[in-house]
């Protein structure tokens, strides 16, 4: 599924945002069944490969949610989620009251800055090697260049679209199994 995924991504793209002679509500239809299926297939394939101990699955599981636009979940999911869900040094997990589209901004960018911290202190301690991040938005940056020379413009905006509509997805997810839980904070911290 993660390198169908790899796959499907530009083909879907293509079929979209090209020259596939499908009719408007064809392309509509595509578009939202293959967000769905990008969200609800690729993101849970790709969340269990980044927790894979073998480095070729654990970098296919990268490359998903890199293509997918949410490549740096990769890191703020096993560095900061792990280690601080339900409390408030978790952006992903949703404080009680919070509606779905605040806690969405707020897990995004809390997410891609708390992994970028926790991975820059990975290097601080010594870490080698390509910054992840420097993997996430280069990578990121090339599939929509991918998504434009398929189809322009509008395949870079329907990578975009793509890529939004399966992370919501994910966040969504996040929103709801997090919702208002809050660990105790015993007196070692």
């Amino acid at each position: 599924v993660g390198v169908g995924t790899l796959i499907l991504l530009p083909c879907m793209v293509w079929a979209i945002a090209g020259h596939s002679e499908l009719t408007t509500p064809a392309r509509i239809a595509l578009f939202v069944g293959a967000g769905l299926w990008f969200g609800q297939v690729s993101n849970p394939v790709a969340h269990e490969l980044i927790h894979r101990g073998d480095r070729r699955l654990f970098r296919l599981g990268v490359a998903v949610y890199t293509a997918l636009l949410y490549g740096h979940h990769a890191s703020a999911h096993r560095l900061v989620h792990h280690r601080h869900a339900a409390s408030p040094a978790d952006p992903n997990s949703a404080r009680a009251g919070e509606g779905f589209y605040h806690f969405a901004m707020r897990a995004w960018t809390g997410s891609f800055a708390r992994g970028l911290a926790a991975e820059n202190d990975l290097r601080a301690r010594g870490r080698r090697g390509l910054h992840p991040y420097a993997v996430y938005i280069g990578g990121g940056v090339a599939a929509l260049i991918m998504g434009a020379l398929i189809a322009g413009l509008p395949g870079a905006l329907v990578w975009l679209g793509l890529g939004t509509h399966a992370t919501m997805q994910l966040l969504l997810s996040d929103y709801v199994q997090h919702y208002g839980l809050t660990r105790a904070t015993l007196p070692d911290g």
